[in-house]
């Protein structure tokens, strides 16, 4: 995280929330049929603060554990994907933070609707960290929608719908997030891509004042092999 600075001059330590995690994830799955592949998966991780206490006086280093049951199918050619279920939980350093902990859902589902044409729909679940004090993180459940078409050989363009519920858990608060992008990606050559792109964000808040919109442009080069 990167340092801010406040409209009066004060300077706003978010650096001090920096942390590292690392993880194991163990899959153990079964192809019934080529398109029915069902799986049962394990993950544990651990985070690590750079500075062990925040701002606020908490201890934040945490374990998670998250298991889950689910499968990957293909219903044909076109229609492909992914969904699973399963509870996660994450158990904090600090006895005052409760465990973050509630049921998981992750799905995919890829429909190439023509040759030039994909629609993906996606949902997902995370556990986010805060510096809220009192609040151990947040559960984002996360639902979008995105369409790719190639409209020539070298432009690609792209549209996607989000839409995201955080609940954090120790203190009151639920946030609602609807953003939309679009995107056009024009090949130079076949390692040189320009990108540019368009997001509209609006957050709100079940804390008075704290609602926000958000209008982001990028413009971007990218090289790939």
């Amino acid at each position: 995280y990167e340092d801010g600075k406040l409209s009066n001059g004060n300077n706003v330590r978010l650096s001090r929330d920096n942390f590292t995690a690392t993880g194991l994830r163990g899959r153990l799955g079964y192809e019934i049929t080529p398109g029915i592949r069902p799986f049962a998966e394990v993950t544990v991780d651990t985070r690590r603060r750079d500075e062990p206490v925040d701002g606020s006086g908490f201890a934040r280093n945490s374990t998670g554990v998250t298991a889950r049951l689910g499968s990957t199918f293909e219903v044909s050619r076109i229609l492909t994907g992914e969904i699973s279920g399963g509870y996660a939980q994450r158990t904090y350093a600090d006895a005052r933070l409760p465990s973050l902990a509630g049921p998981v859902l992750d799905a995919s589902l890829v429909w190439t609707a023509t040759p030039l044409t994909t629609v993906t729909f996606r949902a997902q679940t995370l556990l986010n960290e805060t510096n809220l004090a009192g609040a151990a993180g947040s559960i984002s459940r996360i639902g979008s929608v995105q369409i790719d078409h190639a409209l020539l050989r070298n432009l690609n363009l792209g549209a996607t719908a989000l839409w995201q519920n955080n609940k954090y858990q120790g203190i009151s608060l639920t946030e609602n997030i609807l953003s939309g992008t679009f995107r056009a990606d024009y090949s130079l050559t076949r390692s040189v891509v320009i990108r540019g792109s368009y997001t509209h964000t609006r957050l709100q808040s079940s804390t008075a004042g704290a609602d926000y919109t958000a209008n982001v442009f990028l413009l971007g080069l990218r090289l790939q092999r």
